[in-house]
């Protein structure tokens, strides 16, 4: 990709010059009039680096934000409501080494119901694992104490 190359809205992924405060994501701006790319570790504000043509040389486009909308950013039901909606209709925009994102669907999607259910049996999934190991901890807890009560009994004859 070259920096002539640069649509606004575009988000790609890059190979950073360094990794100190980069995301290897870049979203694409105009501020000023002038069309960059800046990286979305610190979000996209005034500390943001903006790419190097070095960089830009390997940078791939993953999606355009023209062509989404964006989910309400600090509403914690964000992500819940992002994931109904199938794969291919939903992008996220990640900060701080993906502790942080912006959620955005295709424009005209709609909730997908494969989805859905995939999620509900991945969760249901998920907690039965959960509940399988737990079962597995309270038995390995157990043993532990038979094994202290019998050191007790034989260190003190009680």
């Amino acid at each position: 990709m070259k920096r002539g190359d640069i649509k606004p809205g575009d988000v790609v992924r890059y190979t950073p010059s360094r990794d100190h405060c980069r995301e290897g994501m870049a979203w694409a701006i105009r501020p000023r009039g002038r069309q960059v790319l800046v990286d979305t570790y610190w979000n996209v504000g005034v500390d943001s680096h903006v790419l190097t043509d070095e960089e830009i040389a390997t940078a791939e486009v993953v999606f355009n934000t023209n062509d989404f909308h964006e989910l309400p950013r600090y509403d914690r039901g964000t992500p819940d409501q992002w994931k109904r909606y199938a794969p291919k209709d939903r992008e996220t925009i990640s900060a701080q080494r993906g502790l942080q994102h912006r959620y955005f669907v295709r424009k005209g999607a709609s909730e997908d119901w494969d989805t859905i259910v995939a999620n509900a049996r991945d969760y249901a999934d998920e907690c039965a694992a959960d509940a399988e190991a737990a079962v597995r901890r309270g038995k390995l807890a157990l043993d532990e104490l038979e094994r202290v009560l019998a050191q007790r009994q034989e260190a003190t004859g009680e």
